[in-house]
């Protein structure tokens, strides 16, 4: 019995110094337990946690369908901005409706940019008191919430789920996480379900019908991955990865303008010189509005809404930086630290629009190391339009109002400790005023 014991353990260190080899060349890294990996630990962020990881172990450590058809819909072009100008001018209205007091930044916001995504997906637009978007807003926001939960281990483990005790998935999240995105699928199949029944093929009206026409031409053609499973999850992918991201950027940065009004001042006299008052910034005043572009750069750098990119794979064997990454490898670019790397950044902690401006108050060329979309083939396909949106709906709430902290309720500008993939504003008032 004793024999087969010591064997027994033997043969269990064996299998876990196997498992847990390491290749030789790898990174150096923290230990991790098989299968898992090395934890993080608890009561850390993740930005402290890879801050601790880049000082003990250094820099490296252990759809084309979609963007063709959305640029031809005018995607950070200036054919979509009539569309934009007019969320942009209701946005306005509703503001007017909330100032003068404390209170947290109006709904409006939310169905501005949400009307936005729907306008180039299936040609919708709801009123800001419409119940319908205020149930689509709360499932989105939902949807955001749930993802961060420990159901990601699910996701980074696809073969978990089979051997999981139910408890185990509820405890993570995984069941309120697939009942958001049943919801969300419903919705989106029902919106597809009515453009089928209108669809004329000579006048596509969004994005939506553009794919059905598409995935109907492509139907004999064996290497076609369109389907409407696809297209349902597109869509899906532009609602929760293009609206609460420009959302949440766009309260980072009334919340910043807020805390430090003098930025905020140079801002709008700029915005004062260049644009008639009665008449909205448009793109083509954008060249003139260099503080404005510095100050949206600079939150976009300082906040890192997304500190890690979207996680990729070695393809092959490769080399970098004299450590060997062998093929299948994770890889998970740490955008959060390169804006945020000493070397680039004059005052990389601060809030400091400076960093995008040159002696002259003209922008400098984009820093290489600047990466709030990400980078290369893989770079976000909604950049130009969330760049698009930023632009307009800031410059013409700042035209209009100045945003102030509440007496005696000073900002917190640390990111909401809730939020465990995201860097997210916590949720407080702010004061909104009507300029003269």
């Amino acid at each position: 019995m004793l024999t087969e014991a010591v064997l027994g353990v033997v043969l269990l260190v064996l299998l876990l110094t196997l498992v847990n080899r390491r290749p030789k060349g790898l990174p150096p890294g923290e230990w991790g337990w098989p299968v898992l990996g090395a934890l993080m630990p608890s009561g850390v962020t993740i930005e402290d946690h890879l801050k601790t990881l880049r000082r003990k172990y250094g820099d490296i450590f252990t759809r084309r369908f979609a963007l063709r058809q959305l640029k031809e819909l005018g995607m950070g072009k200036s054919s979509l901005m009539d569309a934009i100008q007019y969320e942009v001018t209701c946005l306005v209205d509703d503001f007017m409706k909330h100032t003068g007091r404390p209170q947290p930044i109006p709904m409006s916001l939310n169905v501005a940019i949400l009307n936005v995504i729907w306008k180039i997906t299936a040609d919708i637009r709801y009123d800001v008191d419409d119940r319908k978007v205020h149930e689509f807003n709360d499932l989105i926001t939902e949807l955001f919430e749930n993802f961060q939960r420990g159901s990601v281990i699910f996701d980074m483990y696809p073969w978990l789920p089979s051997i999981s005790p139910p408890f185990l998935t509820k405890y993570l999240g995984v069941d309120a996480l697939l009942e958001s995105v049943e919801k969300l699928r419903v919705y989106i199949l029902q919106v597809m379900g009515e453009h089928e029944a209108s669809l004329n093929p000579d006048k596509p009206r969004d994005y939506i019908d553009i794919y059905l026409i598409e995935m109907k031409a492509q139907q004999g053609n064996p290497e076609s991955t369109m389907s409407k499973l696809d297209l349902c999850a597109q869509v899906a992918d532009l609602f929760t990865a293009g609206s609460e991201t420009t959302n949440q950027t766009m309260r980072w940065g009334l919340l910043f303008l807020a805390k430090y009004p003098d930025v905020q001042a140079r801002v709008q006299q700029q915005i004062d010189d260049v644009v008639p008052r009665g008449t909205l910034p448009s793109l083509e005043d954008k060249p003139k509005l260099t503080q404005l572009e510095a100050v949206i750069h600079e939150i976009s750098r300082l906040v890192s809404l997304v500190p890690l990119g979207l996680s990729h794979a070695a393809a092959a064997d490769t080399q970098l930086a004299g450590f060997t990454i062998p093929k299948g490898t994770v890889i998970i670019p740490n955008q959060e630290m390169c804006h945020k790397e000493p070397t680039y950044w004059e005052k990389p902690e601060e809030f400091y629009p400076e960093h995008f401006l040159d002696s002259e108050g003209k922008l400098k060329p984009r820093k290489k190391n600047y990466l709030p979309f990400s980078i290369g083939r893989r770079v976000c396909p909604g950049e130009a339009l969330s760049r698009m949106e930023l632009y307009l709906f800031l410059s013409a709430l700042l035209q209009n109002f100045t945003f102030s902290e509440p007496e005696g309720e000073p900002l917190d500008l640390k990111r909401n400790p809730n939020a465990l993939f995201f860097n997210l504003p916590k949720p407080q008032n702010i004061v909104i005023t009507k300029r003269a």
